[in-house]
């Protein structure tokens, strides 16, 4: 009978997914999205603005949470592809991960009254650990069920679409709940992004939208276990040491393909510019452009169109180009798109430009992101 059910498994490899199953699979990116909106634009801001923690503080804590994610998530990635049970190797993760994270996101988002710069900077440090811990618990088994759901070239670039499109759309969200809802301007707070009261509710939103979309993801796509790849292999019992040893064993293999390798410098590259741009951007807005709430909905919606504009193109250009040039040509397009806005907002006649300057970021902002979606 498990040899029978094995044969079908294999047989059923490459089938064609239906589309509940792209839908409830890509809702489950939307968590992430959200989680990752907020941190990109509001977090730094939050601590540095709002609160008056210290730059050097602020941007330690958070380079410190970076730092752990390079360790949690190869450790994570080992253990979840040599997980064993009922409900297989990504599920489990998928259900423990959604109630820790927004019970760590909304502590973010909340600290106490009078902790000082080193306690303000210690709760920083505690909370962006715990709730990046918590998405990767959650993010990497998920991006690993993707890959696994079928082994068809053209079913995989479908379901990465669905990914990447209701990634952005949770992006999207936290924006438009943020500038529009808790972040609104008024006559005592002309720029709602300095209303320090509005962080708890605002994070206590988006922690509820989040496991609703975790929850969402894991239980629409249960049906597919049946289906999914399994460890090979008896079962081995290993203690934490011996997880972290495999774990970098694993990751010296993997660099040791050298397209891989390159890859990863790519991306890494990449990354850092994006990293940079996310955590820098409400200044930029709030004290360069000097955009009130309703600019920063307008400039903030306006990457997340352009990358679900980009993700539904993405399978029939992929087809015609093949994705390396894709690669290339999205990216070079994008750090392009980073750079000139600002160089042309140095020249005084520029930032006179008013609405106009809106919808030029608007173009430059949704085209970058449209043609690197690509690379998926």
């Amino acid at each position: 009978m498990a040899a029978e059910k094995l044969s079908v498994t294999a047989n059923q490899r490459g089938r064609v997914l239906g589309f509940g199953t792209k839908v409830a699979y890509g809702v489950g990116q939307a968590g992430e999205g959200i989680k990752n909106g907020a941190f990109g634009v509001f977090l730094f801001f939050y601590y540095n603005q709002v609160l008056a923690l210290s730059g050097t503080y602020a941007g330690l804590a958070v380079g410190i949470a970076l730092m752990f994610d390079a360790i949690t998530d190869p450790l994570v990635g080992s253990l979840s592809d040599n997980w064993r049970s009922k409900l297989g190797r990504r599920h489990p993760f998928m259900y423990c991960a959604a109630i820790p994270l927004a019970i760590a996101f909304y502590f973010l988002f909340n600290p106490p009254v009078d902790l000082g710069q080193f306690g303000l900077f210690l709760w920083l440090l505690t909370f962006a650990i715990l709730t990046r811990t918590a998405m990767t618990l959650y993010h990497v088994p998920h991006i690993a069920l993707g890959a696994e759901l079928t082994d068809d070239f053209d079913e995989r670039t479908t379901v990465v679409a669905f990914r990447q499109f209701f990634s952005t759309f949770g992006q999207l969200a936290a924006f438009i709940l943020g500038f529009t809802l808790f972040f609104y301007e008024s006559s005592d707070v002309p720029r709602g992004q300095f209303r320090v009261d509005a962080y708890a509710p605002f994070a206590m939103t988006l922690g509820l939208l989040m496991v609703v979309s975790i929850m969402t993801s894991a239980w629409g796509t249960r049906k597919q276990i049946p289906f999914l790849q399994q460890p090979k292999g008896p079962a081995i019992d290993l203690g934490l040491l011996a997880i972290l040893v495999r774990t970098f064993k694993e990751i010296g293999e993997a660099l040791q393909n050298r397209s891989f390798a390159w890859l990863f410098s790519g991306v890494l590259i990449v990354f850092m510019m994006v990293g940079v741009d996310s955590a820098l951007n409400l200044h930029m807005n709030t004290y360069f452009w000097e955009l009130s709430s309703s600019g920063n909905t307008v400039f903030f919606a306006a990457t997340p169109f352009g990358v679900m504009l980009g993700a539904l193109v993405t399978r029939r250009l992929n087809m015609l180009f093949d994705k390396k040039p894709s690669v290339m040509f999205g990216t070079a397009w994008w750090a392009l798109c980073q750079i000139v806005p600002v160089c042309c907002g140095c020249w005084v006649g520029f930032l006179k430009m008013g609405q106009t300057l809106y919808w030029s970021l608007w173009c430059a902002s949704s085209s970058c992101r449209a043609l690197v979606s690509f690379r998926r």
